[in-house]
């Protein structure tokens, strides 16, 4: 089961990691577009001048090479990001506490921090602004996700399971 338990950890925060990483990824490809098609650098006279011209054109085809071989890594990671998503889905979509599964959504899959998640959970409470019961709540979530980590990986291990006994 342990084994499990570290595929199922592995698997939440691999797919955390590549979100951000896709994230990055964009705003670099932003970045390198605005750099693409703003004027060369350089003393602006208003008068046209060869040079500019041709280091502009440099300039423009280098960041466009960049920005293609980005937009190719781009699109493997996101295709890797959806199969791992529908995995991830998938064995959210076996918990049967609906708190668990709305921390799995939220902090993996919506990439909420636990504040949020917290709030969006427990923020109807009347207590919930109450220091004390505040943390509380907090060890709620924090304990919802141990436990929905512990039945995604019973899961997953039983899904195997009946996976060989169906090939033998």
């Amino acid at each position: 089961m342990t084994d499990y338990i570290q595929l199922v950890k592995e698997l939440l925060t691999g797919f955390a990691n590549l979100r951000k990483t896709l994230d990055l990824k964009l705003e670099r490809m932003v970045r390198l577009e605005e750099r693409a098609t703003s004027p060369a650098a350089g003393e602006l006279t208003g008068m046209p001048s060869a040079h500019v011209a041709d280091i502009l054109g440099i300039r423009v085809a280098t960041l466009s090479d960049m920005k293609d071989e980005l937009k190719e890594q781009f699109q493997d990671q996101i295709q890797e990001e959806q199969r791992q998503k529908k995995q991830i889905e998938h064995l959210v979509s076996k918990l049967t506490v609906p708190v668990e599964q709305t921390v799995i959504q939220m902090r993996y899959i919506d990439g909420f921090e636990w504040e949020a998640v917290n709030e969006s959970i427990f923020g109807r409470e009347s207590d919930f602004n109450d220091c004390v019961r505040k943390q509380s709540y907090m060890r709620r979530i924090l304990r919802a996700h141990g436990t929905a980590i512990y039945n995604m990986a019973k899961v997953w291990e039983l899904e195997e399971y009946k996976c060989e006994q169906t090939r033998t």
